[in-house]
This record gives structure tokens, C-alpha cells and sequence, in this order.
């Protein structure tokens, strides 16, 4: 039953065409609609925009495809912080501070593998082309 009600359900708004149909005991003025910020979506705007624009900066312009900006709580970030090691936390400086420098003087920064968080593993960066963005190569599947 619930299914059938998400089905029915606009994905943007919440509402279901019934509501707004007088002729199914709807009415066309059943919702009022509200200027609302969420804090989750402003922060993760927020960082989105910043991200996009370094990386435009970095690799000459162009569509910065499936970035995505998630909320993960502080706690978990915090646990997270409090098991590296020192020398990861001074390599994470390093290139924190070379970051600040290159945008400070407008210079690219080489580009380094990705952590994938989802896979677990290093992946190449994006290959610029004259083309945009490609898809880097996929590693080699291992039986």
C-alpha cells in the first residue's frame, strides 16, 4: 500500500494529483506554498560551489560530472580524524597547505588518484580531452 501511495506522490513536491482535483474531493488550494533554507542543503551547497570551482579552476573549465556533496554526521568524522596516524595527518597538512598556495597564486594543481570511499580503492582522476571530461580507464577485472 505504501508503494502505491510513493508511486502516486509528485517526487518534487510530496503531493498527489487527487489533492488538487475538486472532482476527487480535492482542493486546488489544499497546500500554501513556504519559503523554507534547509541548513543541510545550504551547507552542502555551499561546499558544492566551492568544490565546483576549484575543480573548474584546476582543469581549465568544463562540467564537473557526478560530484556529489553528502552530510555525514560530525561523530563520525571526528572518530574518523582521532584514527590517523601522524604521518597521515602531516601528508593531509602538506597538501592541504599546497592547495592553499596554488589557489592563493592562481597555479593548477597536479591532479592525484581519488580515494573512492564507496569501492575502497584508488581511482585514476578524469582525463581532460578536447572533448570534456572522460571517463578514466577501468582497472583490469581479477578472477
Amino acid at each position: 500500500m505504501w508503494m502505491r501511495e510513493r508511486i502516486l506522490r509528485c517526487p518534487d513536491c510530496g503531493t498527489r494529483l487527487d489533492e488538487w482535483d475538486p472532482k476527487k474531493g480535492g482542493d486546488r488550494h489544499a497546500y500554501i506554498p513556504q519559503i523554507f533554507t534547509c541548513p543541510g542543503c545550504a551547507q552542502t551547497g555551499i561546499l558544492y560551489e566551492e568544490e565546483t570551482k576549484a575543480i573548474r579552476a584546476t582543469q581549465g573549465g568544463g562540467a564537473v560530472s557526478g560530484m556529489k556533496v553528502k552530510l555525514v554526521p560530525k561523530h563520525i568524522i571526528q572518530s574518523q580524524v582521532k584514527k590517523r596516524t601522524p604521518a597521515q595527518r602531516a601528508q593531509l597538512a602538506q597538501m592541504e597547505a599546497e592547495r592553499v598556495e596554488n589557489e592563493r597564486t592562481g597555479k593548477a594543481t597536479e591532479q592525484r588518484p581519488v580515494k573512492s570511499q564507496s569501492l575502497g580503492g584508488e581511482r585514476p582522476p578524469p582525463i581532460k580531452s578536447s572533448k570534456g571530461l572522460v571517463k578514466p580507464p577501468s582497472p583490469p577485472i581479477e578472477d
